[in-house]
């Protein structure tokens, strides 16, 4: 073998591995900026939903939260919205719904922690992201001071908002985008060797 075509063969071996390392880099980066991105609006329609109920408690209008609430479940994306009834409350104004309670071992640690989770779950066809937030009481004036209206003390977990979202679309999204790179990137590594 000529001196020439070694290099030419040692050339085309790093541009390959240097498009490979590039595009693996590019991949994980969309993945994870895809994956927050869906994070941060999951957590956002989370804590306006619990926001919005508080406004209903406060109003005296927490007996007509069925439609904001069925408004929020048929968003698009929102696969399932529960709300979780801590001790305090169902101790002081019962359990006024079926589905009302926790349901699983993440609305329990929510529940005690006071701690928010979420969980991100997936295969090659589909992602869904769960998160659950705390309704935490809250002394301060004028935040409300959740202590007007429920017995308990500041910090006390009074439940929990917990939501699922379907995140089919993020996923497609960003295989897309990952296939495009890959196409560019071989048809140019391609012309250059």
């Amino acid at each position: 073998m000529s001196i020439k075509r070694k290099i030419l063969l040692r050339i085309s071996l790093a541009m390959a591995i240097a498009t490979l390392l590039i595009i693996a880099i590019v991949a994980f980066h969309i993945r994870y900026s895809t994956i927050e991105a869906a994070k941060q609006k999951a957590t956002l329609v989370s804590e306006i939903t619990r926001d919005a109920l508080t406004a209903h408690m406060v109003n005296g209008i927490m007996d007509k939260r069925d439609l904001f609430l069925s408004n929020i479940a048929h968003l698009k994306g929102v696969q399932q919205l529960r709300i979780i009834r801590g001790e305090n409350v169902i101790k002081q104004f019962g359990k006024t719904r079926e589905n009302e309670g926790a349901q699983d071992q993440i609305d329990l640690d929510v529940l005690k922690s006071g701690k928010s989770i979420e969980v991100m779950s997936e295969n090659f066809m589909e992602a869904r992201l769960r998160t659950t937030i705390p309704y935490i009481a809250n002394a301060n004036i004028g935040s409300p001071n959740c202590l007007d209206c429920h017995q308990a003390k500041d910090g006390d977990v009074l439940g929990a908002v917990t939501m699922e979202f379907d995140l089919g679309d993020i996923k497609t999204t960003g295989i897309e985008i990952i296939l495009k790179i890959i196409f560019v990137s071989i048809v140019s590594l391609g012309v250059v060797i």
